[in-house]
């Protein structure tokens, strides 16, 4: 039987989301920008990544863009706000 491996996303949501959000989704990782929040996440399907989509509408966030982020394509440098 065949895995496969997990698809990475980016989410940017308007606003910066506290440390204590993350606890809420425990798959992803938070990054903040320049007044918004880079939500990056690893999803085994898309089923996944609807339900993580959900529950931040659910909290009535405001989605600003979903990035699907292509396996071995290079990241910008984590860490920096960017301008």
């Amino acid at each position: 039987m065949s895995v496969d491996a997990p698809t990475r996303y980016e989410i940017v949501v308007r606003g910066e989301l506290g440390e204590s959000f993350s606890s809420t989704f425990e798959e992803v990782s938070l990054e903040h920008r320049n007044g918004t929040t880079l939500v990056t996440v690893d999803v085994i399907d898309q089923a996944q990544l609807h339900g993580i989509i959900n529950r931040l509408r659910d909290y009535s966030l405001t989605i600003e863009s979903v990035t699907h982020v292509a396996q071995g394509e290079s990241q910008p440098e984590r860490g920096r706000d960017t301008e």
